[in-house]
């Protein structure tokens, strides 16, 4: 005989759920089965924490960008129309200010989009990427690590072409749009991830060189060494505010 969990229940601990159940004269075989499944249920609900907390910081990574960037065109925004504005406080038709303006609206899209995904707490970025392949056929690039890999091509084509038609400014460098950055401290965070992950990939190489191997063994051995010693070059190359991948094998492809 089952009853139904309650949720002040899923609040005790196992031994006073016990004790409370024993207070209130439950036969010993429905205490069994409501504490088999009160501890169950908390289980689902300890791992469904973990799952969710790690996506939210994940897609907060990916909008701490996304926003930095938002935050930058605005400010070049408001440049721009300070210097366009006629006499009387209207502003004129400028290249400039309209391909930022049309650079702001897919951020504010992009943004509104990813935080949809993010509060639905189901998905990592890797894994809403395979969901969006699995149901649609669509490939985001760089298993969606950056706010960019979620616009389409087409849009990003479109913009490009706005800043690039723009002539040169006469100080500072043109604004790239779609750059993949984030910030330094992320950056160093990430980068250390990975440090460690190729000190232990070496590790693993050396004690695997210690053993007889094949010939065959051996030169799959080499082609490892070789795939660290670029991994740790491409890493060293990198600027202080690329994107990095969660897995050290994800240098080998930037």
């Amino acid at each position: 005989m089952q009853t139904d969990i309650k949720p002040s229940w899923l609040t005790m601990s196992i031994p006073r759920l016990e004790r409370h159940l024993t207070a209130k004269q439950y036969p010993t075989d429905l205490l069994q089965d409501v504490v088999r499944r009160v501890a169950t249920a908390k289980e689902q609900l300890r791992r469904h924490r973990i799952k969710t907390t790690k996506a939210h910081q994940l897609w907060a990574d990916v909008l701490r960008a996304a926003r930095n960037e938002i935050a930058g065109v605005r400010t070049m925004k408001c440049q721009t129309a300070a210097l366009i504005k006629s006499e009387d406080g209207v502003l004129q038709p400028d290249a400039k200010y309209k391909a930022l303006s049309a650079y702001e609206d897919v951020l504010i899209a992009t943004i509104e989009k990813l935080r949809k995904v993010q509060r639905a707490d189901e998905y990592t970025p890797s894994q809403f990427v395979q969901y969006v392949h699995k149901e649609t056929g669509r490939l985001i690039p760089n298993d969606g690590e950056h706010w960019s890999d979620y616009v389409g091509a087409s849009t990003k084509l479109k913009i490009e072409m706005m800043f690039r038609d723009l002539p040169d400014p006469t100080r500072g460098k043109r604004k790239t749009p779609f750059e993949r950055r984030i910030s330094q401290e992320e950056h160093a965070v990430a980068r250390g991830h990975l440090v460690g992950q190729l000190a232990k990939a070496q590790a693993e190489l050396e004690e695997r060189y210690a053993m007889p191997s094949t010939s065959a063994g051996r030169q799959a051995l080499e082609e490892l060494e070789q795939d660290i010693q670029r991994a740790n070059y491409v890493l060293d190359t990198l600027k202080k505010t690329a994107p990095l991948p969660a897995r050290w094998q994800g240098l080998l492809n930037m």
